[in-house]
Order: C-alpha cells, then structure tokens, then sequence
C-alpha cells in the first residue's frame, strides 16, 4: 500500500505507517527542524515542503492519504479560533483527497477539534464519496506512560466495505470495558499487542538541560508528534482489511 504522509512533523505516523507494511512515497512537512530529521531517516523519500504548493498531478498511484493537520486551532492550549485561524489547514489536506482519490484517508488531530471542525472534516470526506469513521484513542492505551489522547477519522471510498469491516474488524475481540472518551482498541494478534506495549525508561531530565542541541526544536516537534504504537493498529486493521478484499 502506497502513502501520502502530510504533515509528517518527525515522522511518527510514518513509523507506524511502514511497521503495519506500507510504503511511504512521499512526504510534506514545513518546520526545519523537522525536514532534517525526515531526510535523515527517510534519505530516498520525496519531502515537500507547502502543503498549499502540491497538486494530485504531482504523484502517481496513493492508496491512502495520512496525516495529523496542524492542531492549534483547535488545542486547550490555544486561542481555538478554528477555522479563523490561519493555520487551519484541513481544507488543503480535503483538496488533496479531491485530486488523489486514494482509497483510504487517515487524519488525526486533538480531541478539541470534535467540538470545532469535526463536522467539517467529515462532511467534506462524505461529499466525495467517502464514508468516514471517528476513533478517540489514547496512547496509554498501548502502554505509553502519558495519555496523549488523539482523534482519528478513518474514511474509504466505499461505503458497504467501511461499514461492515472497520466498525467490525477494528473493534472485535476487545475483552476490557469501555471508558469514556475511548473507543475499544483495534484487534491485532496477541504478539502485536506485545509489540506495541514494548516501551523504553525515558530518560531523567534535570530542570535546566545545558548542551542539548536544538532542545527548543525537539521539544516542540515531540509535542506535536504522534506515538506510532497509538495508530499503528489502526493502520494494521486497514492491511487486513486490504488484504481480505483482495484475497476475495
């Protein structure tokens, strides 16, 4: 499966993205410091750098379009002006959609953007053509020691498939109870749930850090970032999914 990452910041999703088999074919990310991290780790990958400057004419055969589309207009810890702000960008990740037609797209951003733009961002993904799918899930679902609680829309061009397949699939086999503001984890196998609860000690980090180079840079590139064992079974679900239909 081919991917379009936007807004690929430091390249988590992207992670998450190749661990479940996906192939990125490109990349769209602004901020420096992270373009110096992606071409690091991703040295033979295309990286763009507007996102306002690429056009479906650019690429060929995407199968899915992912991405988390800046999250300040929408962020507690901002002004939440919403589509007032300017940097409200969802309607270039939408016309990128329009122009592609891939048959998957992944989008994600901050729980407040339910209250704000999620009707947007679904309304826009339904009028071409896509059903669309809303999952609130949580890092310290897979074990992370933070909750980083992020939204998700899932959305395929066919409707019958999305229906019957991500609700069911993604959902089936949970065992623990549901609570607020998270949706039952995706099914993957046992030894995948393992693979996604395997965290490292983070580091102890003293009040005043000397010697750390851009720490002002990577700080906010974290903060931005998405834990990849928090989408990777999202991602995992749509392979078998993918892999279902096709097999038929």
């Amino acid at each position: 499966m081919n991917g379009l990452s936007l807004f690929s910041g430091i390249g988590g999703i992207d992670l998450a993205f190749e661990w479940a088999g996906g192939t990125v074919t490109a990349m769209c990310e602004i901020e420096p410091y992270c373009q110096k991290v992606l071409h690091k780790h991703w040295p033979h990958v295309p990286l763009f750098e507007d996102i306002r400057e690429l056009k479906g004419s650019d690429f060929g055969t995407i199968d899915i379009i992912y991405g988390g589309f800046p999250c300040q207009p929408f962020s507690v810890a901002g002004n939440r002006k919403g589509q007032d702000d300017n940097r409200y960008l969802w309607p270039e990740f939408s016309r990128l959609v329009s122009e592609i037609k891939p048959r998957w797209v992944l989008a994600e951003n901050v729980p407040g953007i339910l209250r704000i733009a999620a009707d947007d961002v679904c309304s826009d993904l339904e009028h071409q053509g896509y059903s669309v799918g809303i999952w609130d899930f949580e890092a310290a679902t897979v074990g992370a020691k933070h909750r980083r609680e992020r939204i998700f829309f899932v959305a395929h061009s066919g409707r019958t498939l999305l229906a019957r397949s991500v609700e069911q699939r993604t959902l089936q086999g949970e065992t623990e109870e549901r609570t607020p503001n998270q949706l039952k984890r995706p099914s993957c196998s046992q030894g995948e749930w393992d693979f996604c609860n395997q965290w490292e000690s983070e580091p102890r980090v003293d009040r005043v850090a000397h010697g750390i180079p851009y720490r002002v840079d990577r700080l906010r590139a974290l903060g931005n970032a998405v834990v990849p064992q928090q989408v990777y079974p999202i991602f995992k679900a749509i392979m078998n999914i993918e892999k279902e239909y096709s097999d038929d």
